[in-house]
């Protein structure tokens, strides 16, 4: 359907923001000769493709990327331009991080009281309750 200016439902999609996204790295492009990285995305698997200021430092970034980086998780910031059906185009990146996750030990994220000894079902049934929120 059609808003009052003849644009498609597809048209109100296309959208720039600021933010981030979370991804693999998949390898290093260029973009219209700029230095560039792909990330495949950790929410929806689709490849995406960072691009870097033209600088010496991105440069040097995206030269050595690629055999230092390759498969490491990184999150990646700056403006985010979406397609028109939504989906993420590119990102012209401002910053990028590593994510280092770390194993974590039973004993660490488990809570023993967590129910206050009551089985799971009357823990469910309290917590769905009407009164309860």
């Amino acid at each position: 359907m059609a808003d009052r200016y003849g644009h498609g439902e597809e048209a109100a999609l296309s959208h720039v923001e600021f933010g981030s996204i979370e991804g693999e790295i998949v390898g290093t492009t260029t973009y219209y000769g700029t230095p560039a990285i792909r990330i495949r995305e950790r929410l929806t698997g689709a490849d995406v493709v960072c691009v870097f200021a033209p600088d010496a430092e991105a440069l040097q970034l995206a030269s050595h990327i690629g055999t230092v980086w390759s498969g490491r998780r990184v999150i990646v910031a700056g403006e985010i331009l979406y397609r028109k059906d939504g989906a993420v185009a590119r990102i012209r990146a401002t910053d990028m991080n590593s994510v280092d996750p770390r194993l974590l030990t039973y004993s660490e994220i488990a809570d023993p009281n967590f129910t206050n000894g009551k089985s799971v079902s009357d823990h469910l049934a309290n917590l769905w309750a009407p009164d309860n929120g």
